[in-house]
């Protein structure tokens, strides 16, 4: 109710579809009242989070009522799939995924795991090959999905980098467990510096600015690191990284585009 009071004075003067929306607000409050609001919200908030990740209707229904940590939310997209007359199936497990229908005690979790295998699968293919180009290489496609795409569960990018860097000194003296186990404790230690509430501030803006239908692109990544202000200011290390990230990839980008244009030119030439 004070929130409807608060926009009727800040509104006031504007033009008319905001007061035909505060209208609107005010007699959705007036005939369901305070309880039901906030029971729909536990489920239109996270539902609007994966819609901005890009999950069909069915996909968020199968997370609502099959995942959800909330009641309220599951009984909301049972009735909600009842009423489309959906079948709604249970999702298939996402060990990569972001879900806001669960606690972030769950997210925190899944995002351990999925740092964990990714790093355990690399380093593998690494030590197979006898170098660290791989690990370069997978660490900037995680940044890339993380600076552009919001993708936070599984970024461990800075990580990945460090081991990376201690690869090879380490590889042609040691024996492989041996290998694994300084490796994994210095991915570990690293890794274990980026705390999850600090990353999660990055998604969100991304998905604030998804739902404006924002294309993110670099320049846009950089302006938004570089001017959050307030609660969701990031911090000093994603700006670090994300120049990491964009000076390692400047080169393979150009370096494609001048192959792609040298092609044109090859084709143009054959053609006539």
């Amino acid at each position: 109710d004070k929130v409807l009071v608060y926009l009727k004075q800040t509104m006031d003067g504007k033009p008319r579809s905001f007061s035909r929306t505060i209208s609107l607000a005010e007699e959705v409050y007036n005939t369901y009242g305070d309880e039901v609001i906030k029971q729909w919200w536990h489920f239109a908030y996270p539902a609007q989070e994966l819609a901005w990740q890009n999950y069909d209707s069915k996909e968020i229904l199968g997370k609502a009522i099959y995942t959800s940590d909330n009641a309220e939310a599951r009984t909301i997209g049972y009735q909600i799939s009842e009423i489309l007359n959906e079948n709604i199936e249970a999702p298939e497990a996402e060990s990569h995924a972001y879900n806001p229908f669960v606690s972030e005690k769950n997210n925190i979790r899944t995002h351990e795991l999925l740092c964990d295998e990714r790093f355990q699968r690399i380093l593998s293919t690494c030590i197979l090959h006898g170098n660290s180009d791989y690990m370069l290489k997978e660490s900037y496609k995680i940044d890339k999905d993380f600076f552009i795409e919001g993708i936070t569960c599984g970024w461990c990018s800075p990580a990945l980098r460090e081991v990376a860097k201690q690869f090879q000194i380490h590889f042609e003296s040691e024996e492989t467990e041996q290998l694994k186990e300084k490796l994994s404790n210095i991915f570990y230690e690293k890794n274990n510096q980026f705390s999850w509430e600090e990353i999660v501030k990055y998604q969100k803006i991304i998905f604030h600015l998804k739902r404006q239908k924002t294309i993110i692109t670099n320049t846009k990544a950089s302006r938004i690191l570089n001017s959050a202000k307030g609660l969701l200011e990031l911090p000093d290390f994603l700006r670090k990284e994300f120049k990491n990230y964009t000076s390692s990839n400047l080169g393979t980008e150009n370096k494609q585009a001048k192959e792609e244009s040298i092609q044109d030119d090859h084709n143009k030439k054959a053609g006539s």
